[in-house]
């Protein structure tokens, strides 16, 4: 009974006409719907020295965590932190000063605090278009692989300048097409791509326009790496396999499942992008 009512839940997401409830993604997610063995990521994973999906998506987070300079006397704001399995690793790796890691799902701040007690690492429940931080509270703001979700992402790159430190940087893992959408054609196949995942059309544009809704935002020093081809393909690649295996079989909704395995190449479509930028 619980799968169908699953069903109809995804397909809800899926065809709805908001794309505005990624809570509602995590929420039917659980604690358990991912592709990893030892760990509770929930991004695509960077594959270029990776065999499975844990150790891509440790080197994702470590990928970030290289580019965001990490110091001792850091304060460092984590947006969309998932199940904070990155956070753990960022204090054991770079040993920042303090890691304050907010979600909008209760769910998973629940169970990041369950899964690690670091008395430098705090988790909340917020949204990071209206972060209740006071202005100039952090060094560092980093997203790994959730920015694309927030409604909106320019919203978000307001308040993320606003509670930066004058000096601070921000940095981000995120989704975003290499062309913006100009037909109705082609944004029908965008809200089509962004529907389960709730993506809001208005964060559907490209690396041109990503850039100048930073500097509206206040942002200097810009710098976008384009990483898609040691995303993409290689996730895709290992999640044609590993779909089938029992324990995936037995935690995963058919419908989840099929979206991983499905042969889609995206590659020249959607970019994948580490975005650094400073106040």
């Amino acid at each position: 009974m619980k799968t169908v009512t699953d069903t109809f839940k995804i397909l809800s997401l899926m065809f709805g006409p908001s794309r505005t409830r990624s809570r509602s993604v995590y929420d039917l997610l659980g604690r358990d719907y991912n592709l990893g063995q030892d760990t509770r990521y929930l991004n695509l994973g960077y594959w270029k020295d990776a065999n499975d999906y844990d150790t891509a998506c440790r080197n994702l987070a470590l990928l970030l965590g290289q580019r965001a300079e990490f110091k001792r006397d850091d304060k460092v704001l984590d947006v969309g932190c998932g199940f904070g399995e990155q956070d753990s690793l960022w204090m054991k790796m770079f040993n920042p000063g303090q890691i304050t890691a907010i979600n909008i799902t209760p769910l998973q701040i629940e169970t990041a605090w369950e899964r690690q007690a670091h008395p430098r690492i705090q988790y909340q429940v917020a949204s990071a278009t209206e972060l209740p931080f006071a202005s100039e509270s952090f060094t560092k703001i980093i997203g790994l692989e959730s920015a694309f979700h927030f409604d909106t992402r320019e919203a978000f790159l307001k308040e993320a300048f606003r509670v930066l430190k004058p000096g601070g940087k921000l940095i981000l893992a995120d989704i975003y097409p290499y062309k913006t959408p100009a037909n109705p054609a082609e944004w029908a196949f965008t809200w089509l791509i962004g529907g389960f995942w709730q993506i809001p059309l208005a964060n559907s544009y490209d690396e041109t326009t990503y850039r100048q809704k930073l500097s509206q935002a206040g942002f200097k020093d810009i710098q976008i790496e384009d990483i898609a081809k040691h995303v993409w393909k290689p996730f895709q690649h290992y999640a044609q396999e590993r779909v089938n295996a029992p324990e995936i079989r037995k935690r995963v909704h058919p419908l989840i499942r099929k979206s991983w395995g499905t042969p889609t190449d995206v590659t020249n479509m959607i970019a994948y992008g580490i975005i650094e930028a400073h106040k």
